[in-house]
């Protein structure tokens, strides 16, 4: 990351999701591993973002929904980067 951009982000989040298959107790960690899987691999390239990332497994809270309004699954398997930004 540029120096430009880190002067601008205080908190990177990595997000695993699930689908809903499985107890919401697996997916849980599921998702916690997923997120930390991701992170890991970030860090191996920049490990100063050490400093600011930080994981968060969220099992099956947030499925993605296909046009009927039916899950799909496939979607529902991701990982998402948040950026907390610092303003002013």
């Amino acid at each position: 990351m540029s120096d430009t951009y880190a002067r601008s982000i205080a908190e990177i989040i990595v997000e695993g999701h699930t689908d809903s298959d499985g107890t919401r107790e697996h997916n849980l960690e599921l998702s916690g591993n997923r997120a930390a899987a991701v992170a890991e691999y970030c860090l191996s390239i920049q490990p100063e973002l050490a400093e600011i990332m930080v994981t968060k497994g969220l099992a099956f809270d947030q499925v993605i929904l296909d046009e009927n309004g039916n899950e799909d699954k496939a979607a529902s398997r991701r990982v998402v980067f948040k950026f907390i930004l610092i303003t002013g």
